[in-house]
């Protein structure tokens, strides 16, 4: 009998019957598969063959494709738990029937009859799954199952746990009858230990190879998959169990603590053979590792405590990922540029930003202890990645470089990263006597002592002191490393020809070269703002002194240039917010700087014309100030147009 007899024969006993429940439709399949057997043997063909693979796997398929109609059919909870019962009931039996085959039936059948059984956690409501004795005993026997299954078979049946093992297995079933909290996270550790497998496997091959890398254990695809399955299943827990109370956190945190120290062990030596051009399969092994570090700081950072975060970053850094690969400053605090990391694939750039986010949420002494490196392993990436020696944007077309790389496609979770160390943890910048006021320190003062227009060199600044009025050197260089990405996203690569870009670059007329999208320039923008508006970030005396004047000449030059047509909003909001730290010096003082630097071919009575709207008061409310700007913007344009024409 040909295997797609056998198999349509299957979907016809699967889909046929007189309407009962579905746990009667479920076992008519696997009756089905039964006499399609039976006619095979009879005919001289191997029952084990090939062909009987091909007949369970439709069966199986014929069977899912069942279950969305069965489950709505059917009379609720009841029905539903029926379902589940028949499931796993087929879904084992072909596991086992599997086992005991070869060839093709010891692959293709445990893969379809897990793609079943994943099938179950889409379909099937919590409560149906939890009251199925079926699936309670899966879970408790999992470990056994999946040390017969083939690897593929063994992810589903991970991702399928994963459904399994979610929070309502501390409220119900066997778990609900566990009422002291040590007893409930031991048995819920019973149940997530076949998941914490990979880890320790991963684990002990690495640490028993002994050449030099890369390790060629994560060559091998089986030994990957399993790992970031292992990962996506974890994560997904801890993802779940963010909203539920603190107990149900700790049951978690002791179910998934034997394999927090595996995956700080693990996560450098993948990360240094993705930077060096591993495996495709080490790189997905990695990946599952760094998502999986960002849920357990995001879901169990109270539980883990300090320690793993720490861990988490000093991992990154032992892996080079900022470019020293030793975590070290080497006295300059900027060790990654100046030791140049590998670009590596885009992820682990995104990967390690969003792992630097998460652990910076925390606000606590610890966290601040790793600000610095944060900084220096996030600039280092953007080094790295914009192809750049150094964040110097004084040398020739530094903007358009930086553009050309992987940067912006990673830059979303580089603001993100930006957001947590300027608003939450903007303090560690400053020294401890730092005050939020602008004393000696003025947009007036900027103008007077001639404050570079390209922007303040490495992290000087006014005021004084360690690292000129912040806490250290090494945190005035990151400083001043994170203002350059600022100004970059504000800054228009390409402008017309009888103007230099802030900066001394020049480029052709406007409108080609690259361009920075308008949802990043959003992103950061509003991270300055929210900085401004907890922290005072503007009033900060070093930003004061070097950085604000720079990043208005950018926004304003942007607006009178076109540059940012779909932001023009957020970019007003922006030269507002600066222009207030000292109006009366915006007025008076810098617009007609700005003017006579970068608009030299206009007559005197055209400045006039345009500077006479700001002299008129101290102090202008959002509203008028936007009109003001949106009449400058305008009036420069016509009188271009008239110089052109003349």
């Amino acid at each position: 009998m040909p295997a797609t007899t056998a198999a349509a024969a299957a979907a016809t006993a699967a889909n046929g019957g007189d309407g009962g429940d579905g746990r009667g439709l479920l076992m008519r399949a696997g009756e089905a598969v039964v006499r399609a057997a039976g006619t095979m043997a009879s005919a001289g063909l191997h029952v084990r063959g090939p062909e009987f693979a091909a007949l369970q796997a439709a069966a199986l398929s014929a069977v899912g494709g069942l279950l969305p109609g069965l489950a709505a059919g059917g009379d609720g909870d009841s029905n539903a738990t029926a379902i589940a019962e028949a499931v796993v009931a087929l879904v084992r039996s072909c596991w086992e029937s599997a086992s005991e085959g070869d060839g093709d039936g010891r692959e293709v059948v445990p893969v379809s009859a897990g793609r079943l059984l994943l099938s179950l956690n889409t379909v099937l409501p919590p409560s149906s799954l939890e009251a199925s004795q079926a699936v309670a005993t899966l879970l408790k026997q999992s470990s056994q199952v999946a040390a017969t299954l083939p690897v593929a078979a063994r992810v589903l049946l991970y991702s399928s746990l994963s459904a399994f093992l979610m929070p309502p297995r501390l409220l119900h079933g066997d778990m609900g009858k566990v009422n002291d909290l040590e007893g409930r996270s031991r048995a819920y550790s019973e149940l997530v230990a076949p998941v914490l497998g990979p880890f320790s496997a991963a684990l002990a091959g690495w640490q028993g190879w002994t050449g030099p890398p890369p390790w060629p254990g994560f060559s091998d695809e089986g030994v990957s998959r399993e790992l970031s399955c292992s990962c996506r299943v974890l994560s997904r827990l801890c993802r779940t169990f963010v909203s539920t109370p603190a107990k149900a956190r700790r049951v978690l945190f002791q179910a998934v603590s034997p394999a927090l120290s595996p995956i700080v062990t693990l996560v450098p030596p993948l990360l240094e053979q993705a930077l060096a051009g591993g495996s495709k399969e080490a790189g997905s092994a990695a990946q599952g590792l760094l998502r999986l570090q960002v849920s357990v700081v995001e879901c169990l950072g109270k539980e883990a405590g300090p320690t793993f975060a720490s861990s988490a970053v000093g991992s990154l850094s032992a892996a080079g990922v900022g470019g020293s690969g030793n975590g070290n400053d080497n006295g300059n605090g900027n060790g990654g540029a100046q030791h140049g990391a590998a670009a590596g694939p885009p992820w682990l750039s995104s990967g390690s930003f969003r792992l630097l986010a998460s652990v910076l949420k925390a606000r606590n002494k610890e966290t601040r202890a790793l600000v610095p490196q944060a900084c220096e392993l996030a600039l280092g990436r953007l080094h790295a990645l914009g192809r750049l020696t150094s964040m110097d944007q004084g040398a020739s077309g530094w903007g358009e470089r930086w553009l050309e790389g992987p940067v912006v496609d990673t830059l979303p979770d580089f603001l993100d990263l930006s957001k947590e160390l300027l608003v939450t943890q903007l303090h560690c910048f400053q020294p401890s006597t730092s005050a939020t006021g602008v004393p000696g320190t003025s947009l007036a003062s900027a103008l007077s002592a001639r404050a570079s227009l390209s922007g303040g060199g490495g992290g000087g600044g006014g005021g004084g002191g360690a690292g000129g009025g912040f806490a250290s050197e090494a945190m005035a260089t990151h400083f001043s490393g994170l203002m350059t990405v600022f100004r970059l996203l504000l800054s228009l690569p390409t402008p017309p020809a009888s103007s230099p870009l802030p900066g001394g670059t020049t480029g052709g007329s406007g409108g080609g070269g690259h361009s920075v999208p308008p949802d990043l320039v959003r992103r950061g923008l509003s991270v300055l703002e929210a900085s401004h508006r907890t922290g005072g970030l503007f009033r900060f005396p070093p930003f004061a002194a070097t950085w604000l004047q720079p990043l208005l000449t950018d926004a304003l030059w942007g607006l009178a240039e076109g540059a940012h047509p779909l932001t023009h909003e957020e970019v007003h909001r922006l030269v507002f917010d600066l222009a207030e730290v000292d109006h009366r010096a915006f007025a008076t003082e810098f617009l007609p700087h700005f003017l006579g630097t970068h608009y030299s071919w206009l007559g005197a009575e055209q400045k006039e014309a345009l500077l006479a709207p700001w002299r008129a008061g101290t102090h202008l409310d959002m509203p008028t100030f936007s009109s003001f700007l949106e009449a400058l913007v305008s009036d420069l344009s016509f009188f271009r147009a008239q110089a052109n024409a003349a």
